[in-house]
C-alpha cells in the first residue's frame, strides 16, 4: 500500500506543539492546496513520489531517537484515506505521537482517525460561503456539499474535544488580501471554533512558486495585518498564534 508524497523532513524544531518531528508532506492532492505553507510542493502530482506504508514506517522508526512525533501534512491526507489510516495505526503502535493537518473535507474519514492521533490542524479557508470554499480549492462538485463537510468536521472535533479534554485542537486561516482579511470574517470563524486551544492565522505568499497566476493578483499579507486581525480572533480564544515567513510563528498577546 503507498502514499504520495512530497517530501519527508526529519528532526524538525516545534513542528508539534514545542516538540521536534518528521514531518511528512503528503502530495497529489484534486483540491488547490497551494497556499498553505507546503503548497507548491503537495500540489505538484506530476512531481510526486510514492512510497509504501512500511518503507515509511521503517524510516520514522530510526529517527524515534531524535524525534517523538510526525506531522503529516501537504495535500489532504485524508484523500489518500486507506494508506494513511494505515500508516496511523502503525504510528500508534510504535508509539509516536501524531499530529494530522486537514482541510476538514473528509468528515467521516477525519471521525475515523481521530482514536489514532494525538493533534489536528483543520482549515478554515474564509465565511461559510459555500462559493468562496469552492473556488479558492478548486472543488468541482457542489459548493454546498463542501461546506455541508466542513461545518461536520468542526462539529465532529468539538465533540471529541469535549470526550477527551486533552485532544489537541487547531484552526488556522491563511490570509489572502481581499478575501478573507476582515476582522468580522475571522471574529467569526474564531467564534464558531472557541472550544479550541489555538487559532493560527498564516501569511499568505504571493510569488512565482504559485502555480495558479490567478492567486498572485491579492498580494502577500503583512505581518502587521496578521496583528490586527489576531487580536479580532482573541475576543472568543486566548491562544490565537500569527504564522510568517521571516519570523514563523509567534503568539499574540
Amino acid at each position: 500500500m503507498d502514499l504520495k508524497y512530497a517530501c519527508i523532513i526529519d528532526h524538525v524544531e516545534n513542528a508539534f506543539q514545542g516538540k521536534p518531528a518528521t514531518v511528512v508532506v503528503l502530495g497529489g492532492s484534486s483540491l488547490k492546496t497551494e497556499f498553505g505553507f507546503f503548497g507548491p510542493m503537495a500540489i505538484a502530482t506530476q512531481d510526486c513520489s510514492q512510497i509504501s506504508v512500511e518503507s515509511l514506517v521503517s524510516h520514522l522508526k530510526a529517527q524515534k531517537a531524535n524525534v517523538d512525533a510526525v506531522l503529516i501534512t501537504g495535500a489532504e491526507p485524508l484523500q489518500q484515506f486507506e494508506s494513511v489510516f494505515n500508516l496511523l495505526t502503525q504510528l500508534k503502535d510504535n508509539g509516536f505521537l501524531v499530529k494530522l493537518e486537514t482541510t476538514g473535507f473528509y468528515a467521516d474519514n477525519l471521525e475515523k482517525i481521530l482514536s489514532y492521533v494525538d493533534a489536528i490542524s483543520m482549515d478554515l479557508k474564509a465565511d461559510f460561503d459555500a462559493n468562496i470554499y469552492a473556488k479558492l480549492t478548486g472543488f468541482r462538485g457542489e459548493p454546498a456539499t463542501l461546506m455541508q463537510e466542513t461545518l461536520r468536521s468542526i462539529m465532529i472535533l468539538k465533540a471529541y474535544k469535549l470526550k477527551k479534554p486533552d485532544f489537541f485542537v487547531e484552526f488556522r486561516t491563511t490570509i489572502i488580501p481581499s478575501i478573507n482579511d476582515s476582522e468580522m470574517v475571522i471574529e467569526k470563524l474564531a467564534g464558531e471554533v472557541k472550544f479550541a486551544d489555538a487559532y493560527a492565522l498564516q501569511q499568505f505568499i504571493s510569488d512565482s512558486k504559485l502555480a495558479d497566476e490567478n492567486l498572485r493578483q491579492f498580494g502577500t499579507s503583512t505581518k502587521l495585518r496578521l496583528i490586527d486581525l489576531a487580536l479580532a480572533a482573541k475576543k472568543h480564544l486566548q491562544n490565537v498564534y500569527i504564522r510568517t515567513r521571516d519570523d514563523g510563528e509567534q503568539l499574540v498577546e
